[in-house]
């Protein structure tokens, strides 16, 4: 089943990531540089609204992951979907209202726009109060399916949406209007059809009683210290996250805020690969911990190399590659000046960060969430005055090395803090198996093929594909050697297509 579903999520966040990533230029060249960072704007909105819900949603996925199946739970889950779902709706509504009376301020007095009338980014970001409201239940639908293992049939309606919201906003950018408020406008009805679509499913997949699910506060009561500590360690991420894109929305003008928008959107396409394999892990990896702690290091350690497997071969390849990959994709020589540097150090920052996940997801495993609040908060320390100072003297380049640092921070906390006490095992054996280990031997491999490349100097569009494109095949060859774990599994697994694909073509 694990295999299933880590293949459906893989498959669909893929295909999810990959067209948002094809459309990104088409977005940026019919709504220009300064358009596109409202949509920057929009994700920090969208970050500080969805502190409403904090640990309620991942309670919830924790909730349904260890009791679903188990008797007399369908009542309770039922419950404590249905409390749930009508408490979003009123913090959706709540922060509509919020963002709405501030709508005026953030425009007039907050943002550095030169082309944009007030009334246009009024307007915009009032949309963006409506799209934010739904996303409270899309959520949380979304968290309860994944939780109930009904990941292909999720993946399936993900890439359906997906392609919609990518092709249709072209499609509206192209033939009826390419300003921003068009824009916002259709994001509102795909936020209306998944709203509609995943509460469908969950009502499909969700134990079925006669009885009919009640609202009651009582659901939470076991859950409290969980969605507590939770919450407290999000408010802290929020600031540690969207403490630098806050400042540079004020210290940038709003066309450079969109350069730095559209760098983000690239790199944020290692996460939307990354988010497949958290989201099938995480519910089993709760269950191991609940009810098999003596398989929990070797699926741990399995699931970090499946992670390192997946993401560092992409990750270090952005970062190396930056300007040849952006130039490449978006041919727009001005595009690219302004932010391939940035791409090249978000790329390792966020690749820092994916790999130093997974002692966060022991820790809600465990339901001991005190070493993440303390770090967090440690973090603030040294992070907020840092994205100032940095922001301030080198834009955005300056954030990313912020970036950087900080995720250096988290896996030092894996090391030292989180692996002795959970796992009980030697400190080393995470940092130099599972990341350091394969990291070094693709990066070397990077940085000797991107000088051969250069001395090249390959002109024709064609043979640049073709000669990236092997690099990162071969990149993610030498990365399977390198992950004791799953080698053997990927290497089989080849081996079972090859004998395949050979009886096919027998016949």
């Amino acid at each position: 089943m694990i295999k299933k579903n880590m293949m459906a999520n893989l498959v669909g966040k893929l295909y999810t990531a990959g067209i948002s990533f094809l459309v990104l230029p088409i977005y940026l060249k019919y709504l220009g540089a300064e358009s596109y960072g409202l949509v920057g704007i929009f994700g920090m909105i969208q970050a500080f609204a969805l502190l409403l819900d904090s640990g309620i949603t991942p309670m919830v996925t924790r909730e349904i992951a260890q009791m679903k199946g188990k008797i007399n739970s369908a009542n309770h889950l039922r419950n404590l979907l249905r409390t749930t779902e009508i408490l979003f709706i009123g913090a959706g509504l709540v922060s509509f209202v919020v963002i709405y009376l501030s709508s005026s301020f953030i425009a007039t007095g907050w943002l550095n726009a030169n082309t944009l009338s007030s009334d246009i980014l009024i307007q915009g970001i009032v949309l963006m109060g409506v799209i934010v409201a739904f996303r409270f239940n899309v959520g949380l639908y979304g968290g309860a399916i994944m939780a109930l293992e009904k990941q292909v049939s999720y993946n399936i309606a993900l890439s359906i949406i997906a392609t919609i919201k990518s092709l249709g906003a072209i499609y509206v950018l192209m033939y009826i209007s390419n300003d921003i408020v068009s824009f916002f406008k259709f994001q509102i009805l795909i936020s209306l059809l998944e709203f509609i679509v995943y509460r469908l499913m969950v009502a499909r997949y969700m134990p079925s009683l006669e009885e009919k699910a009640t609202f009651s506060l009582n659901v939470y009561k076991n859950n409290l210290h969980f969605i507590g500590g939770y919450s407290l360690s999000m408010i802290f991420v929020f600031i540690l996250l969207q403490s630098g894109n806050i400042v540079l929305s004020k210290i940038l003008s709003l066309s450079e805020f969109g350069y730095y928008t559209f760098a983000i959107a690239i790199v944020s396409v290692l996460q939307m690969a990354g988010g497949p394999l958290f989201q099938t892990i995480s519910p089993r990896l709760i269950s191991t911990y609940a009810n098999d702690k003596e398989n929990l290091s070797n699926f741990y350690h399995k699931a970090c190399q499946s992670i390192a497997f997946l993401i560092i071969p992409a990750g270090l390849m952005l970062a190396i590659y930056s300007y040849e990959i952006i130039l490449l994709w978006t041919h727009n020589q001005e595009t690219t000046n302004h932010i391939y540097l940035i791409v090249s150090l978000l790329a390792i920052g966020t690749l820092l960060n994916l790999l130093a996940t997974m002692p966060g997801q022991l820790q809600i495993a465990d339901g001991r969430t005190k070493v993440m609040v303390y770090i967090n908060a440690f973090s603030i320390l040294f992070v907020l005055p840092m994205n100032i100072i940095f922001g301030q003297l080198y834009g955005g380049v300056g954030v990313a090395l912020v970036w950087i640092s900080l995720n250096i921070l988290y896996l030092l906390t894996g090391i030292f803090l989180v692996h002795p006490q959970l796992l009980n095992e030697n400190k080393s054996k995470w940092i130099l198996e599972d990341i350091v280990k394969p990291m070094i031997f693709v990066a070397i491999f990077l940085v000797l093929t991107k000088y051969v490349y250069l001395m090249l100097d390959i002109e024709k569009i064609s043979l640049n594909i073709i000669y990236m494109g092997v690099i990162f095949s071969i990149s993610y060859i030498i990365n399977i050697y390198s992950l004791a774990l799953i080698k053997p599994e990927l290497i089989s697994l080849i081996n079972r297509l090859k004998v395949k694909n050979a009886k096919t073509n027998t016949q």
